[in-house]
């Protein structure tokens, strides 16, 4: 018998408002869907609803470049250091990237590496 296989005890789909859903399958698996489609890509940190806007940040994946043992060089990722904040309007249906979310403090990336190893991007 393998032993962390299948659901965690995270995983599930809650609903938001207005048909839009919190989704978690586990480690960088956390994203916001509309009616079953994904529409906020996984690494949601954090959401907030204020008012008719869904207010979302989100960690973006990164990527470093390591080498084996045998010195070839591969791609390997991990969670970028910074984070984006994006807002959905639940009656508009409009997404936009915003620059902060100063008016929304509680929203914010956490800082936890969900299993990945958070590094700086090197070349």
């Amino acid at each position: 018998m393998l032993a962390g296989c299948g659901p965690g005890v995270t995983d599930g789909e809650w609903e938001i408002t207005n048909g839009y859903s919190y989704v978690d399958t586990g480690s960088n698996g956390k994203a916001i869907y509309e009616d079953k489609k994904s529409i906020i890509a996984p690494r949601v940190d954090s959401y907030k609803v204020d008012g008719d806007n869904i207010i979302v940040a989100r960690r973006p994946a990164g990527t470093w470049w390591r080498e084996d043992q045998h010195g070839n060089k591969f791609s390997d990722w991990t969670l970028a250091d910074t984070c984006e904040y994006w807002m959905i309007n639940t009656r508009t249906h409009e997404i936009k990237q915003i620059p902060d979310t100063k008016n929304w403090p509680t929203v914010q990336c956490d800082g936890k590496t969900y299993g990945a190893k958070l590094v700086k991007n090197v070349e």
